[in-house]
């Protein structure tokens, strides 16, 4: 197993990435899913989200409903940047 943190690179925030090998399975059937992190894309990003008004997320007196909104707004971004 191999474990490692990684910087984000737009956030004070850092992810963790875990390898399993199992040793079953054959390797070369195996999925990867890896985020488009191009400078070009992470620049989109900053920029969609420049733009959000954010009106949502601060208009919750309550943090559970306040995330779902920041959530929701940053994964349309996410999703329309191609990061995912």
């Amino acid at each position: 197993m191999e474990i490692s943190v990684v910087g984000l690179g737009f956030s004070h925030h850092l992810a963790q990435v875990v390898k399993m090998y199992t040793g079953k399975g054959n390797r070369g059937d195996k999925i990867v899913v890896r985020r488009k992190l191009t400078n070009n894309n992470i620049e989109e990003l900053k920029n969609l989200l420049s733009k959000e008004s954010w009106n949502e997320v601060f208009n919750h007196t309550d943090v559970i409903p306040s995330l779902k909104a920041f959530m929701d707004i940053f994964l349309f971004c996410i999703d329309t940047t191609n990061l995912i």
